[in-house]
């Protein structure tokens, strides 16, 4: 069974091909039953240390993108959920390495409490109210705020 927005997935990787974006990467926006979002916080020593970001990175090879949306979730935060439950969009932006890259980001639900395992790039993890969000990148932030929304116009 497809998840919800797959042909609008479709639709950003076309795109992306189109527009001379090489470079894909993939990211998970993660509630749980208490309708809280996980984030991450990058490590000290590493690009962006202190930044509260989602799971995410790139697609390896041979791997679709929401294959590398499950493996990252649980290379990052030990964290495998039963399925993805949607497509939430994609931004563009220029990697460290100067590669123009996209990211698409899926959504995923949990329990309430689910505790997360941490790779060497994060140092803390915290389960935030969508509307108490920390800093966090401006890309992440704007996809992070179209998941609140969502979960605030839940009956």
């Amino acid at each position: 069974m497809a998840i919800p927005g797959t042909d609008r997935l479709r639709t950003d990787i076309e795109s992306a091909h189109t527009t001379g974006i090489r470079h894909p990467t993939a990211g998970v926006i993660v509630t749980d039953t208490d309708g809280r979002i996980l984030l991450l916080r990058r490590a000290p020593g590493e690009m962006l240390a202190g930044l509260w970001e989602i799971p995410g990175g790139s697609v390896e090879d041979g791997e679709d993108i929401e294959q590398a949306a499950r493996r990252e979730l649980a290379e990052e935060a030990g964290v495998t959920p039963t399925a993805l439950t949607g497509y939430a969009g994609c931004f563009d932006y220029t990697s460290v390495h100067s590669h123009r890259a996209r990211q698409y980001v899926f959504t995923a639900h949990v329990p309430a409490g689910l505790p997360a395992r941490l790779s060497h790039e994060h140092d803390r993890y915290t389960w935030t109210p969508a509307g108490e969000l920390p800093a966090a990148g401006a890309d992440d932030r704007s996809l992070l705020a179209h998941v609140a929304a969502l979960l605030a116009s839940r009956p």
